[in-house]
């Protein structure tokens, strides 16, 4: 929402598509844990009405990952739970005759991949996903009149000792003898 700069609740509806009465459960949330803040009131129809900033206005709201912290590992699993369910939803609604689903402005896209990376591919992967984050920070503009939304996951799979046959490792070739 740093888009919006300070709004209300109403103005976050109308930004999201959704309705005001559903997001006033999450506006709490976000403020009990920090990440949205009071920003005063302002006169809606000769009544007050609350308004909200980002704690950081100018950078997008980032998770704090400390795994070793069971009570920040419920928080960011909740986080990352509740970003998977709004993403299911999104698409859904999505879904429909005005989908763009292929060429270059396609606009409705899922898909999971699974690979072998090596420290360059993560590397990689990772230049280029905070290189898509950027283009979803910018600011609304005029040509911009259309909200979408990007929801990833990168998460290393745990080795739990057995694996299919397809999913091994590849192994290094032993070097060819010489003859004696």
């Amino acid at each position: 929402m740093q888009s919006l700069g300070e709004c209300s609740v109403a103005d976050m509806a109308r930004e999201l598509g959704r309705p005001a009465d559903g997001l006033y459960y999450h506006v709490r949330k976000l403020v009990r844990v920090g990440l949205l803040q009071p920003a005063g009131t302002r006169e809606d129809q000769g009544r007050p009405e609350a308004l909200y900033a980002t704690r950081s206005p100018e950078h997008t709201m980032r998770l704090r990952y400390d795994p070793g912290d069971p009570e920040n590992a419920e928080a960011v699993l909740g986080a990352v739970a509740s970003m998977l369910r709004m993403t299911e939803r999104d698409f859904t609604r999505a879904y429909g005759p005005d989908a763009v689903t292929e060429g270059p402005e396609r606009n409705l896209w899922a898909a999971r991949a699974k690979a072998w990376l090596s420290s360059d591919d993560l590397l990689e992967v990772n230049r280029l996903l905070r290189e898509l984050q950027a283009i979803f920070e910018r600011a609304r503009a005029p040509g911009r009149d259309r909200i979408h939304v990007l929801t990833f996951v990168i998460a290393p799979i745990p080795d739990r000792g057995v694996r299919r046959e397809g999913d091994r490792p590849l192994e290094t070739p032993e070097a060819p003898q010489e003859p004696p």
